[in-house]
């Protein structure tokens, strides 16, 4: 009898301890697949941060071809403009955004793939979910849209207008003169486009180019907005959660030692939270671009100076001659130039 009751005692401890077993290794496992999930849910968070950056571009863009489309309509072109270039910038307006030098950001795979565990992930899990099955506002973002189809060169090519080299994808209107890439225009091309603009069904074509480029930008003037509420909702829920920060350089012709075609001059990371970079230079007059691990697949530029939006392959930044304490905000996405009134040296510009 006193057998008995130890045997079961041993059975009893037995099934106990394989419960407990099989208890932890589910909390194991469990654990193991939340962790899995904040990874992958990271990556996501960086890409949200590209496709932000990647359709602020398009916005810049799609601003800069109605621009050049309102000049060009109110004959006010040759104000800015060689008159040879011209054909030119009749091919640039009628770019889709694909051929802007930008590489897309695919984030549907990485959002799907991501399997949560507790009701906190998969709250977020829907909300990626619903981004990334309305984000594209009935398919105005593609490519095969019909908002993106050439509407003018067509015309200029069966005048025998030659089509231009795509350089850089064209995105940075003020890099002509150093890369020397600005085709030329014979007299004869020239003529045959301002005979061109002045028939009435031109006038409506590019009337009609500058509506579908407003359509157009829409969904991208949205995007960052809907972005940031989305990445904040993660931030909110995952905080440990964080953008991944390259280094980042200045380089341009305006500093000597860091033309284009050399090694960009390092800024220093100043605040590693909202990832700030910091040089001090001396500029002579000339232009800069900001860009990541000394290469050219990201780089930002702007429009103005001495403070302005970063924007993703953007205009070189044209700066004047002077000593200068340089901030770049990879988060927010702007920069500044603050001039300093003191003699330059040799080690402030690290060469």
């Amino acid at each position: 009898m006193n057998y008995t009751w130890y045997a079961i005692g041993e059975i009893v401890l037995i099934v106990v301890g394989i419960m407990l077993a099989i208890s932890l290794n589910n909390y194991n496992e469990n654990k193991k697949q939340q962790q899995i999930f904040i990874q992958e849910l990271e990556i996501v968070y960086n890409k949200l941060f590209e496709i932000k950056d990647l359709h602020r571009n398009h916005v810049f863009n799609l601003d800069k071809q109605e621009n050049i489309i309102d000049a060009i309509l109110a004959d006010r072109f040759f104000l800015s403009y060689p008159e040879n270039q011209l054909p030119y910038f009749l091919y640039y307006v009628d770019l889709p955004h694909q051929d802007w030098g930008v590489q897309p950001v695919s984030i549907n795979n990485y959002i799907k793939d991501l399997k949560p565990i507790t009701a906190k992930q998969t709250e977020v899990y829907n909300v990626l979910l619903d981004y990334i099955e309305h984000k594209d506002y009935n398919g105005l973002m593609t490519s095969t849209h019909e908002l993106n189809q050439a509407i003018i060169s067509p015309d200029l090519e069966a005048l025998g207008i030659p089509y231009p080299a795509l350089v850089f994808g064209m995105y940075a209107l003020n890099n002509f003169e150093f890369f020397n890439t600005m085709p030329v225009f014979s007299e004869d091309d020239v003529n045959k486009v301002k005979r061109l603009l002045k028939q009435p069904q031109m006038i409506t074509k590019l009337h009609t180019l500058k509506a579908k480029k407003s359509l157009l930008k829409y969904p991208y003037f949205m995007s960052p907005v809907e972005i940031d509420n989305v990445s904040q909702m993660i931030k909110n829920y995952f905080p440990s959660i964080s953008y991944q920060t390259p280094k980042i350089g200045i380089i341009g012709s305006a500093i000597e030692g860091h033309g284009w075609f050399e090694t960009s001059l390092d800024m220093a990371l100043i605040n590693e939270e909202q990832r700030i970079f910091y040089v001090r230079v001396y500029l002579i007059e000339g232009q800069v671009k900001f860009r990541a691990d000394n290469m050219w697949k990201k780089d930002w530029g702007g429009s103005f100076f001495p403070s302005g939006e970063a924007i993703l392959k953007g205009d070189n930044i044209s700066v004047p001659e002077g000593l200068y304490d340089v901030y770049f905000n990879l988060t927010e996405l702007s920069y500044r130039f603050e001039q300093v009134e003191q003699a330059p040296t040799e080690q402030q510009n690290n060469q």
